[in-house]
């Protein structure tokens, strides 16, 4: 058996203007009318019932974007910056701080061929810093 689920997001989930998709809402009414984050909420909360355990794997910044995204964030956006990458990782660690469900974070899911590597190498520090400093259990 196994007793953990990788759970992708992006940072845009974050937004107040976003909006789930993808959802059959005949199959899931009780999930009309939230957010992503709230969403989100829920699969922690049903994993903490059934004693399953998670790993939140941030995919991206947009939606769309994990196949073209070679850095932790956008280059020359103004939203999608690395202190907002890191930002949205604090959230979470104070989001889920008491809850042993979430077990660990994978900062960045499968970084592309044409990553900086030694930038990237001290981002995933300072994002995991700044991680530790709310969670020094994650």
């Amino acid at each position: 058996g196994f007793n953990a689920f990788r759970i992708p997001f992006c940072n845009e989930m974050f937004l107040p203007t976003s909006v789930p998709i993808g959802i059959n809402y005949v199959v899931n009414p009780d999930l009309v009318g939230l957010s992503s984050l709230q969403i989100l909420d829920k699969i922690v909360t049903y994993c903490t019932q059934i004693t399953m355990r998670i790993i939140l794997d941030r995919h991206s910044s947009v939606n769309s974007g994990s196949i073209k995204e070679f850095y932790w964030y956008i280059p020359g956006d103004p939203y999608y910056t690395e202190d907002r990458t890191i930002a949205d990782w604090v959230m979470l660690a104070r989001r889920y701080l008491t809850n042993p469900t979430v077990i660990g974070f994978d900062l960045w899911n499968e970084p592309k061929g044409d990553t900086p590597w030694l930038l990237w190498y001290a981002a995933a520090e300072r994002i995991g810093n700044a991680v530790l400093a709310v969670n020094p259990k994650m």
